[in-house]
């Protein structure tokens, strides 16, 4: 028994790769929801693959995660969560190296239901003051054309807040002046109002 012992103490410990370095977690920036029933926190990891955990205050419900998720944003109603998503750093890697253009999207969260909606292309977003409205702004086609055309490569930051950011967008003095597409979603019938060239 004494000898079992003895073996089990002088086996050596695993060597720590660069694979296990990245899977360490960070707690990141926290929010509250209006009504205090849900908080959102952002978990980052030393590899980049970060994400957004929506968890009610009490102790029944489900936490939802979000990939690559930041800048979270509740409804004045306090049943939808939208965040811009990004990816991750190694999707960056790839994008960089294939010169591909990589843009953010919108993640949408019923907090009813735990349905998630992703919409593509989407550079930013805010809710309504009052009402189930939400807004959201497209990429310029104009400037996402030319860099998916090889004018310029796909940086896509991270920001270290999993790809947040956009990748490869051009200057405000570089854009076409004709503008954006603002979209209004009516999140009670989920019909969309577009507007050109904002």
């Amino acid at each position: 028994m004494l000898f079992r012992s003895v073996c089990a103490l002088a086996q050596p410990k695993p060597t720590l790769t660069p694979a296990d370095y990245g899977k360490w977690e960070t707690l990141g920036a926290g929010t509250l929801s209006p009504d205090g029933k849900w908080l959102t926190y952002e978990i980052r990891r030393t590899n980049g693959d970060n994400e957004l955990r929506v968890a009610p205050t009490s102790a029944a419900g489900k936490t939802y995660i979000l990939a690559n998720c930041a800048g979270p944003a509740f409804s004045s109603d306090h049943r939808w969560l939208a965040c811009e998503a990004g990816v991750s750093e190694t999707e960056q890697e790839k994008a960089r190296k294939a010169n591909r253009t990589l843009q953010n999207k919108l993640d949408l969260l019923d907090l009813t239901s735990g349905a998630i909606t992703v919409v593509d292309d989407v550079q930013a977003l805010a809710f309504a003051g009052d009402g189930p409205y939400l807004a959201f702004r497209k990429y310029n086609p104009v400037a996402a054309g030319a860099a998916r055309g090889g004018a310029a490569p796909a940086p896509a930051s991270g920001g270290g807040r999993g790809g947040r950011g956009g990748a490869g967008a051009a200057s405000d003095t570089e854009r076409d002046p004709t503008g954006y597409t603002l979209i209004v979603r009516n999140l009670s019938t989920g019909i969309d109002a577009t507007f050109g060239n904002v």
